[in-house]
C-alpha cells in the first residue's frame, strides 16, 4: 500500500479483511478487521462453533428452494424425485463444507440439513419412517439402502480424507484428532485409525465411508429380529420373486391362447421343453413376425439399479429401454443362429413398460379382441390391468418379506 500506488497498483479496501490477535489500528480504517478469526474464504466458514453454525445454517437454507421443488415433482413422479434428492439435493450439496470445517464445528448445523432430506423423503413418498427404517435407508444402494447418505454421520470421513490430502494437514493435528475420535466411534475397532496413519497414507472419502456403512450395517441386521429378517430376504424373497416373474410370464401365455396363438413356455434351443440354460427366450410365439418365431423374454427391472441408472442418464432413455437393449445385445445372436427374433418383454418394478412389451402386447391384444369380438380398447386394458395387479402383489411380497418383526 505504500509503494503501490505510484506503480499503478492499487488496493481496494472494501475487498480486503484482516485477522491478527495484534494492533488492528495500523490497517486503513475502511478494511474490515477482526480479532475473531470469524471469516469466509472460497465458500468455507473459518472461526468458532457459532460462526461456523451459522454460515451452514445460510447455506442450508439455500439447499432447501431445491428440496421444496423435488416436493413438487414427487407430486407427479416419486420416483423421479428419489433420484434427484439422492444424486442432485442431498449429500452432494453440502459435501464441500463436511470436507473443509471439522466435524466438531460443522456436525450440529449438517444434522439439520440431513432432517430437512427425511422430511423431503417422506413428502415424495408418503413414507413415514421410523429411525431404524431411516438409518436403513442412508446406506448405500449396494448394501440394501437408498444412498441417501447421512451428512453429520460422513462428515468425519470427509473431513479426514481433506485434511490429509493437503499440505495443511500436519498443521492441522489439533482438529484432525477430534475427527479421528469421532470416526472411531463409528466403526468397528477393528478399523479404527490413527493420525499418524491417515498422515503417513491420505485415505480416500469412499473407504473411510464404506467402513462407517459397513459397521451401521452389521448393527442393523443384529437389533431385535433383524438378523432373521436378513435370512428372510435371501431365502424367501427371492424364490417368491421367481414364482412372481414366473406368474408374469404365464399371464400373456394364457391370453395368447385365447386369442388361438401358437405358444410354447421355456423352450430350448430345438423348440423342445429341454430347459437349456443357454434358451434366449421364456415364451416362444409362432410364425409370428413373417414366419418366424418370435422369442419373448420376458424380465422385470428396476430403474434404482446404479448401473441401470448411469445408463438412462448417459442414453437419455427409461430404464426398461436400457434392458431392452441389453437383452438385444446377449440373445439376438443366438435368436438369429435358430431362426427367431428376439422380442424383450421389459417391464420396470414400478410398472412402466418397455416400448417392444408395449408393442407385443398391443398386438396380441388384436389377435384376442378379433377372435373374442370385443374392442380391442376393453382387451388390451384387462391385460395390463390383471399384469399391474399383478406387479403390485410381487412388490408388496417383497415388501413385506424385510418387515422387522416387532417381537
Amino acid at each position: 500500500m505504500v509503494h503501490g500506488p505510484a506503480l499503478g497498483l492499487l488496493v481496494n479496501v472494501s475487498k480486503c479483511e484482516v485477522f491478527s490477535h495484534h494492533n488492528l489500528d495500523v490497517f486503513p480504517s475502511g478494511m474490515k478487521a477482526s480479532d475473531k478469526p470469524n471469516i469466509v474464504i472460497l465458500g468455507v466458514a473459518i472461526g468458532d462453533l457459532d460462526f461456523c453454525s451459522s454460515f451452514i445454517s445460510t447455506k442450508r437454507m439455500e439447499a432447501r428452494a431445491l428440496l421444496s421443488q423435488l416436493e413438487q415433482v414427487g407430486v407427479l413422479d416419486s420416483q423421479v424425485a428419489l433420484v434427484l434428492l439422492r444424486l442432485c439435493g442431498g449429500f452432494c450439496k453440502l459435501v464441500h463444507l463436511a470436507r473443509s470445517t471439522p466435524p466438531s464445528l460443522s456436525s450440529q448445523a449438517l444434522s439439520l440439513f440431513d432432517n430437512d432430506i427425511r422430511r423431503v423423503f417422506s413428502e415424495c413418498t408418503g413414507v413415514d419412517t421410523s429411525d431404524t427404517a431411516w438409518k436403513h435407508a442412508q446406506l448405500s444402494l449396494s448394501r440394501g439402502g437408498l444412498g441417501l447418505q447421512s451428512l453429520s454421520h460422513h462428515s468425519s470421513a470427509a473431513y479426514i480424507s481433506s485434511i490429509c490430502s493437503s499440505s495443511f494437514g500436519s498443521k492441522s493435528v489439533h482438529h484432525l484428532s477430534q475427527a479421528v475420535e469421532v470416526f472411531n466411534n463409528l466403526v468397528f475397532p477393528v478399523e479404527a485409525i490413527n493420525v499418524e496413519s491417515v498422515l503417513l497414507s491420505p485415505p480416500i472419502q469412499k473407504t473411510l465411508s464404506s467402513k462407517f456403512d459397513d459397521h451401521l450395517f452389521n448393527n442393523l441386521i443384529t437389533i431385535s429380529s433383524l438378523a432373521d429378517k436378513a435370512h428372510c430376504c435371501k431365502v424367501v424373497a427371492w424364490p417368491r420373486y421367481f414364482r412372481g416373474l414366473s406368474v408374469y410370464r404365464d399371464i400373456p401365455v394364457e391370453t395368447c391362447r385365447r386369442a388361438h396363438i401358437g405358444v410354447q413356455v421355456e423352450v430350448g434351443n430345438n423348440l423342445t421343453h429341454d430347459h437349456n440354460k443357454t434358451r434366449p427366450a421364456d415364451i416362444i410365439l409362432s410364425n409370428w413376425f413373417l414366419g418366424k418365431p418370435a422369442a419373448l423374454d420376458v424380465s422385470i427391472t428396476s430403474p434404482l439399479n446404479p448401473l441401470t441408472l448411469l445408463e438412462v442418464g448417459v442414453l437419455a432413455k427409461s430404464a426398461a429401454q436400457v434392458t431392452e437393449a441389453r437383452k438385444h445385445q446377449a440373445n439376438d445372436p443366438k435368436c438369429s443362429e435358430l431362426g427367431w427374433v428376439c422380442v424383450p418383454m421389459v417391464a420396470e418394478s414400478y410398472g412402466a413398460w418397455g416400448n417392444e412389451a408395449s408393442s407385443i402386447i398391443s398386438s396380441i391384444a388384436s389377435r384376442l379382441a378379433t377372435s373374442t369380438c370385443k374392442s380391442k380398447s376393453v382387451v388390451l386394458n384387462d391385460i395390463y390391468g390383471r399384469l399391474n395387479v399383478h406387479l403390485v402383489r410381487v412388490n408388496a411380497t417383497a415388501i413385506l418379506s424385510r418387515i422387522i418383526p416387532l417381537s
